[in-house]
């Protein structure tokens, strides 16, 4: 049985998605700023300022499609769950920035 939502929960999920994207961004850059400075080699900065870019987009996008289905709760928890892992490894893989 799908879950119903009301409208105003539906654009209240995606517009906190989105802060926390924005927020989780912010935290990100400040953290791997701080680890190397101006030692961060240039195609390393590129990368991870793609990264955060798309960070909050990519997740208000999936906020989107999650609110906007009737998939089970279960389909979508292993969605966001398998997106969230890939988002992991792509910032564990950026953070990998050798220390000045």
């Amino acid at each position: 049985m799908a879950e119903l939502i009301s409208p105003m929960r539906r654009v209240g999920t995606v517009l906190a998605t989105f802060a926390a994207g924005c927020a989780i961004a912010v935290g990100l850059w400040m953290w791997w700023s701080d680890r190397c400075g101006e030692a961060c080699p240039s195609p390393n900065v590129v990368h991870m300022l793609a990264f955060l870019g798309l960070l909050p987009t990519l997740g208000t996008m999936t906020s989107v499609l999650m609110v906007s289905t009737d998939w089970p709760r279960r389909v979508k928890l292993v969605l966001v769950a398998v997106l969230l892992l890939i988002a992991l490894v792509i910032g564990f893989v950026l953070s990998q920035i050798p220390r000045p």
